[in-house]
């Protein structure tokens, strides 16, 4: 997946992770997800992968359900 899919795919397994929770296979994908992301996207930095998942986070939501910005 290129690198921009593979942030969505990461954001969207959170989401579903904490509305829903996640069978074990779905989780096995998703930890796969963040693996891969961790290693490409922050090279093994897990620190920089926490800072952006809590920006993103909030932003990927509100474009989900169309949300404003709040102020």
């Amino acid at each position: 997946l290129p690198l921009h899919d593979l942030k969505n795919a990461y954001l969207t397994c959170d989401r579903i992770a904490t509305e829903l929770g996640l069978s074990p296979s779905d989780f096995r994908g998703c930890a796969g997800v963040g693996d891969e992301l961790l290693k490409r996207g922050f090279d093994g930095d897990r620190d920089r992968l926490l800072a952006w998942w809590r920006i993103e986070k909030v932003r990927f939501a509100r474009a989900e359900t169309g949300a404003p910005p709040s102020r």
